[in-house]
């Protein structure tokens, strides 16, 4: 599947649901999570697995209905911006992209904010939470090299969520790791690349996900 701009996919998400409305934002979304789908079966899994752990994090904070609901929808299309880049550097991995590779693959979330920036402020709250998904807690991140608190609580969800989902899960370039070396690669990264509040509870919430058979209380 060749897309090459935010219109192509905002033309394809019409083409293929003229029968609702675009103002129906669970339909979007299930659309997005069907060209996924068609693109890139790993990336699919990926954006449903990221959402269960993200959601297993809210739960563990006692988040509300409403900023559930949003960062549900902000986690399922947290990666629609790599719709726009072409197979061969989903297939690599970023340990393996070229310098210009990785120039490029950084930019997906911003291509999925403009993506969404074509549904008249439907994705609005969504838009602004993914694209600071890869910020990271020491300022290394992208694409702004936001640091601490200057996060919101919702991106540094996603980030731990995102990591931990693309650990444990096989692809095409790596053999997934097992869940208790993924979480002990969360704890490594813990004030650099990650919240260390977030990943406090992080691993509860992914143990009690696992029915409480990763982690045993003490620290990693």
């Amino acid at each position: 599947m060749s897309l090459n701009t935010t219109t192509d996919i905002f033309n394809l998400t019409i083409q293929n649901n003229s029968s609702f409305s675009l103002t129906d934002k669970t339909a979007v979304i299930q659309m997005f999570l069907s060209i996924l789908k068609q693109k890139d079966i790993y990336l699919y899994k990926h954006s449903i697995f990221t959402t269960k752990f993200a959601l297993a994090v809210a739960d563990e904070i006692n988040l509300n209905n409403q900023v559930k609901d949003l960062l549900n929808n902000a986690s399922l299309i947290h990666d629609i911006g790599k719709l726009l880049l072409p197979e061969y550097i989903l297939l690599k991995g970023e340990d393996n992209l070229t310098g210009d590779e990785y120039r490029y693959i950084i930019k997906h979330p911003t291509y999925a904010k403009n993506i969404l920036s074509h549904f008249n402020g439907l994705f609005s709250d969504e838009a602004n939470i993914i694209e600071l998904h890869h910020e990271r807690f020491d300022g290394k991140g992208y694409p702004f090299g936001l640091s601490g608190n200057d996060i919101p609580l919702l991106s540094k969800i996603i980030s731990v969520a995102d990591s931990f989902s693309a650990m444990i899960e096989e692809r095409p370039y790596k053999r997934p790791l097992p869940p208790e070396k993924a979480i002990k690669e969360l704890v490594y990264n813990k004030s650099t690349q990650f919240d260390p509040e977030i990943i406090d509870i992080a691993i509860p919430a992914i143990d009690k996900f696992y029915s409480n058979t990763i982690y045993d209380g003490n620290s990693w």
